[in-house]
C-alpha cells in the first residue's frame, strides 16, 4: 500500500473514531438528562416505564459504541518487545521484592521465636508459682 494509500486510510479512520467518540459523548449526555427526568418523576410519583426502556437503551448503544472505540484503539496499539533496560529495571524491581520478602520472613521469624520465648517463660513461672 503506497504512504498516500496509508495516510489517508489512517486519517479516515481517526475521523470515524472522532465521529463515534462524539456520538458517545452525545448519548452520555442524553442518560444524564434520561437519569434526571427519572428522578423528578420518581419524586412526583409518575410513570417512569418509558423513561426506564429509553434509559436502557442509550446504555446498551453507549457500551457498543465505546467498545468499537476500544477495538479500534487496540487495533493502532504497537506491541514491541521490551528493550534490554526494561528487562533489567523489571529484573531489578523484582530482586527488591525478593529482598523485602526475605526480610519479612526473617522478621516474622524472629517475632516467632520471640513469642515462643515469652511463651516458654510464662510456662516456667506458672510452674514457679504453682511450686512455691
Amino acid at each position: 500500500m503506497p504512504d498516500e494509500e496509508l495516510a489517508a486510510k489512517t486519517e479516515e479512520h481517526a475521523s470515524a473514531l472522532d465521529a463515534i467518540t462524539t456520538v458517545v459523548s452525545v448519548l452520555e449526555e442524553a442518560r444524564s438528562t434520561i437519569n434526571r427526568a427519572l428522578g423528578l418523576l420518581f419524586t412526583t410519583g409518575g410513570d417512569t416505564t418509558r423513561l426506564d426502556r429509553l434509559q436502557a437503551r442509550v446504555s446498551q448503544l453507549i457500551t457498543r459504541y465505546n467498545r468499537i472505540v476500544f477495538q479500534v484503539q487496540a487495533a493502532q496499539t504497537v506491541v514491541r518487545p521490551p528493550t534490554p533496560e526494561e528487562i533489567a529495571d523489571a529484573n531489578a524491581a523484582l530482586q527488591k521484592v525478593r529482598e523485602i520478602t526475605f526480610k519479612d520472613a526473617i522478621r516474622d521469624a524472629g517475632f516467632q521465636a520471640l513469642s515462643d520465648m515469652v511463651d516458654r517463660a510464662q510456662q516456667v513461672a506458672d510452674q514457679i508459682d504453682v511450686q512455691a
